[in-house]
């Protein structure tokens, strides 16, 4: 017993002098970096090249889809939250900043984060986003996702016309 209090009282001994840590502190605000995506600890984050509303309108729709229920939208100084619940009860957080022409997209998962879950959800978002209407994205515009890429593999017939079974 006293061993383990001298072992646990060394080990608050080294960690609150910093000898034993030599991580770096994370950002006040993750940046996705060059590739547009990071995961963070528990954030995980999606840089978008088109402005603030028309990502707000995807993220709602995204949120729509995978079933986040008691969203309440708060707005901040450079940008807009929401919080919400998942359909298992946990809690989630979305902070869209708006970042020169397009805006950055942070989420949250509950308190130990979910990457798979985030993954899900900006994939659904840029999904959202590349299929708006020709207004918005012009046909020819490179950020814009063609309806070829969209349905591929979903052809209903198999090799030279024989049936899948």
């Amino acid at each position: 017993m006293r061993r383990t209090a001298i072992g646990l009282l060394g080990c608050a001994t080294i960690a609150v002098s910093g000898l034993a840590c030599n991580t770096a502190k994370l950002p006040l605000r993750p940046d996705p970096g060059v590739t547009g995506y990071a995961n963070i600890g528990i954030y995980s984050v999606q840089r978008y090249l088109y402005p603030l509303p028309l990502v707000e309108r995807a993220v709602i729709e995204a949120m729509t889809d995978m079933k986040f229920h008691s969203v309440k939208r708060t707005p901040k100084d450079d940008g807009v939250k929401f919080l919400g619940l998942l359909f298992d009860g946990r809690y989630v957080c979305v902070t869209i900043e708006p970042e020169g022409q397009g805006c950055v997209v942070t989420v949250n998962f509950d308190i130990y984060g979910d990457e798979p879950l985030a993954k899900i959800f900006f994939e659904r978002v840029s999904v959202r986003i590349a299929t708006l209407p020709q207004a918005v994205n012009p046909p020819f515009d490179p950020r814009a996702i063609s309806d070829t890429i969209i349905h591929r593999g979903m052809d209903p017939e198999g090799y030279r016309g024989a049936p899948l079974r």
